[in-house]
């Protein structure tokens, strides 16, 4: 992952915003995850972790889970480490994972299939992988632009490179229904998203996921949405 040895993301303030606004719905990506784990899954990795969102998620859920949030920004990993969780900027070539997810990181990657072969070599056989990023690439905007996206994916394009990875997908949906009409507008009219958002966003966690959810849930997932879930496992 030599490609990612510079990487330092500046987005700080826009991570914290998201975990305070959008607990609902990083508690729907992050119980995704623990469903497709092994009941029984002890070791864990966050590739990409953030400031540890996720993961504390899990881990105040799942206790025995022992998580290691991989960040490059080292900035990042020390709010990690004071949150009580395992940050590292690095992982040992031998160390192996029985479960390992990526939320919203992919798609800042460059070489995105050099990132799936390095996940798929540091989890155990049988080992489950969890994928959650941008979906449909007519939906790319400024906002993308300015979030250091370097595409977003159609259902086709992630797939291909999961199994072209060595993984047998078990699973790849549409998430947040009406998230992509939201997305949408913003594209449309050049919105501009700032911290003073965070409003909106909680509104839309609160009272706009709930019925998106329930969307998704009748079949909505299945024909489009904002992002994209994939689960895989190694064979």
């Amino acid at each position: 992952m030599s490609e990612l040895s510079n990487f330092m993301y500046t987005g700080l303030s826009e991570l914290e915003k998201l975990e305070l606004n959008l607990k609902n719905y990083n508690s729907y990506i992050v119980g995704t995850f623990i469903n497709h784990s092994n009941s029984n899954c002890k070791r864990v990795l966050d590739f990409g972790a953030g400031i540890g969102t996720l993961s504390k998620i899990w881990s105040d859920s799942h206790k025995n889970s022992e998580i290691t949030c991989l960040e490059l920004d080292v900035k990042q990993v020390q709010i990690i480490n004071k949150r009580g969780l395992n940050g590292v900027p690095q992982i040992d070539n031998n160390d192996r994972f029985e479960y390992i997810f990526t939320s919203n990181v992919l798609e800042h990657i460059e070489d995105d299939r050099s990132a799936l072969k390095f996940l798929f070599g540091h989890l155990v056989n049988n080992g489950k992988l969890g994928i959650f990023v941008p979906a449909n690439k007519y939906l790319f905007s400024h906002i993308d632009k300015k979030l250091n996206h370097y595409r977003r994916y159609s259902k086709r394009d992630l797939m291909q490179k999961v199994s072209e990875g060595g993984f047998h997908i078990d699973t790849c949906v549409y998430v947040d229904s009406l998230g992509l009409f939201a997305w949408l507008i913003l594209k449309l009219f050049r919105v501009q998203i700032s911290d003073s958002d965070s409003r909106i966003l909680l509104i839309y966690d609160r009272f706009v996921w709930p019925i998106s959810k329930f969307l998704d849930k009748l079949g909505l997932k299945k024909l489009f949405g904002k992002n994209l879930l994939l689960l895989a496992t190694k064979i």
